[in-house]
C-alpha cells in the first residue's frame, strides 16, 4: 500500500469513526477452550450458526465446532453440525447448501494442498476441492446475478509480500486449478512486508463489492500485527479503492491472550449479514483477537 497501516488507522480515527459497540461472545460447553478463529454467521435449520476454531490455551491443537447462538445475549453452543478437521474455518451461504473452508492441519496435509473447501446441502459434508500448494486461503463469496467471485492469497516468494488475486466462477463445480489459474492480480496491496487477505464482501451495487480482511505486518517495535481492513472493489477492472483500518486491540475490551506477541493480532471472520440488511448506517462484523476471544463489533459503515 502506498499509505502503511498504521496511518490507515490514524486516518480513520481522525474521522472519530471508533467501534460503536463490542462485546465478547461466550462459547458455552467448551470448557478450557479459548475461540481462536471464526466464520461469519449463517443459517442453519431456521439457527443462527457460526463455525469456531477452538484451542486449549497452552496448546496449538485445535477442533473447529459449529456453535449455535441462543437467547441469551452474545452466547451461542454447540450446533448439531459435524465437526471437520481444519483450521481457520470460514462459511458462506450459497443456493441449495453451505460451503465451508479452511486450512488442513500440519500433521494431517501429508503431500496434499492446504486448502480444502467442503459443502452441505443436508446431511454430512461433501469434499469439494483441495486447492494446489501455494495458495494459503482463499473466500468464495456468493454475488447475486453475477456467481461466486473467489479470493485467493498465494504464498509470499523470498522476502517479497504475498499475492491476492480474484476471479469468479459460476458455481462451486468451476472451482478448479484451471479457473484459479485466471485469477487477475489486485495491484496495489501489498509492500514490502504486508499481507493482505480477505474474510467476506458485500455486494455495493453493479459490480463493486465491499471487502472486508485484514493487513498483517510488522510495526516499529517489531511486533506482529493484524488489524481488520476495509476496501471497495470494482470486479470489472478490477480495481481497489477507499482503504480503511478499522480498529486495534486497544478498541476492544481487555480479555485473555494465548501469548503476549499475539495481543495485536485481530482476525476477521465476516460480516453478521442479518444486521447489514437492517441498519444501513454501521456494519457488524466478527473476530477474534488475542488467538483467544472472539467478538461481535459494530463500526460505522465504512464504504462509499
Amino acid at each position: 500500500m502506498s499509505t502503511t497501516p498504521a496511518q490507515l488507522l490514524q486516518m480513520n480515527r481522525e474521522e472519530r469513526r471508533f467501534p460503536l459497540h463490542a462485546a465478547p461472545q461466550l462459547m458455552s460447553g467448551f470448557p478450557g477452550l479459548d475461540a481462536v478463529n471464526s466464520s461469519a454467521p449463517f443459517h442453519d435449520q431456521g439457527e443462527i450458526c457460526m463455525a469456531v476454531q477452538l484451542q486449549p490455551r497452552a496448546s496449538q491443537a485445535s477442533v473447529v465446532e459449529f456453535v449455535r447462538r441462543i437467547e441469551i445475549k452474545d452466547t451461542w453452543t454447540r450446533a448439531s453440525l459435524p465437526q471437520l478437521a481444519l483450521t481457520s474455518p470460514w462459511c458462506a451461504s450459497v443456493p441449495g447448501g453451505l460451503l465451508v473452508g479452511g486450512t488442513v492441519p500440519e500433521s494431517a496435509r501429508a503431500d496434499a494442498g492446504r486448502v480444502q473447501v467442503f459443502t452441505r446441502a443436508g446431511g454430512a459434508w461433501d469434499h469439494v476441492a483441495t486447492l494446489p500448494n501455494g495458495v494459503t486461503s482463499i473466500r468464495l463469496i456468493p454475488v447475486p446475478r453475477t456467481g461466486l467471485v473467489a479470493f485467493i492469497h498465494h504464498d509470499a516468494v523470498g522476502d517479497g509480500p504475498g499475492h491476492l488475486s480474484t476471479t469468479v466462477i459460476d458455481d462451486i463445480g468451476g472451482l478448479t486449478a484451471e479457473a484459479l489459474s485466471h485469477a487477475e492480480l489486485l495491484p496495489g496491496l501489498f509492500d514490502a512486508g504486508e499481507s493482505v487477505t480477505v474474510s467476506d464482501a458485500i455486494p455495493l451495487g453493479g459490480s463493486t463489492l465491499g471487502i472486508l480482511g485484514q493487513v498483517a505486518f510488522t510495526d516499529d517495535q517489531g511486533g506482529a500485527c493484524s488489524y481488520p481492513l476495509s476496501f471497495q472493489l470494482d470486479l470489472d477492472k478490477p480495481r481497489w479503492h477507499n482503504p480503511r483500518v478499522l480498529f486495534d486491540r486497544s478498541d476492544l475490551p481487555r480479555g485473555p491472550e494465548k501469548r503476549a506477541d499475539l495481543h495485536e493480532i485481530i482476525r476477521c471472520g465476516g460480516i453478521d449479514r442479518d444486521e447489514a440488511d437492517r441498519d444501513e448506517d454501521n456494519l457488524t462484523l466478527f473476530c477474534s483477537a488475542g488467538s483467544a476471544e472472539v467478538f461481535r463489533v459494530q463500526v460505522r459503515w465504512p464504504f462509499d
